[in-house]
Parts: structure tokens; sequence; C-alpha cells
């Protein structure tokens, strides 16, 4: 995902990633991070050929949108979405295995 579909826009003035308000420019987040998290950031944007601004807010959209499809996919199976395979594996008569296709025994 893009740091524009987040609505996130690159400031060249300012050389960082905000939001345009209309007014201006707005940062409203700040982190500074140290040690291995930000080595491995900073070897991971070289990569990727691109700024530390740039690669964290990269991937924190793909986080965002990894967490908003589990949530979806969670609300959607607590609605009963999928029902209807019940339907059709009620269908299958209830016969041994076929041979080789057994299980092992414990």
């Amino acid at each position: 995902m893009q740091p524009s579909a987040l609505g996130l826009r690159y400031c060249r003035r300012r050389n960082c990633l905000g939001r345009s308000s209309g007014k201006g420019w707005n940062h409203d987040a700040h982190t500074r991070f140290t040690g291995f998290a930000r080595e491995t950031a900073e070897e991971l944007a070289r990569e990727d050929g691109v700024s530390l601004d740039i690669w964290v807010t990269s991937a924190l959209a793909q986080k965002i949108g990894a967490v908003e499809t589990a949530a979806a996919f969670f609300r959607r199976r607590a609605a009963g979405a999928g029902q209807g395979l019940s339907s059709y594996l009620d269908l299958i008569p209830d016969n041994p295995p076929m041979p080789g296709d057994e299980l092992p025994m414990a």
C-alpha cells in the first residue's frame, strides 16, 4: 500500500511525510526508535531505495491494511457469513475412508 492510500503526501520543502489539510502540512505522528529496530528499518529502506520516513509510512500502511482485513474477516465470520458451506458438507455421505485414505493409528 502506498503512503498516498492513507492520505499522506510527500512534502518536498520539508522533506517529510504528512497530511495536507488545505491550511498546510499536519505532522501529527513523531516517533523515535533506536537500536536494532532502527538499524534494520534503515537497512530495509536502503534496499528498497526509499527514505526511512517513506519506508516506515509504507510499513505502517501495510500493518493497518492487515489489521483491517483480519477485523473484516472476523466480523463476517461472527455475522454468519459462510454458513452456506455447511449445507454442502451435510450432503457428503458418512462412509468409512477408502483403502489408502485411512488416518495412521497413534
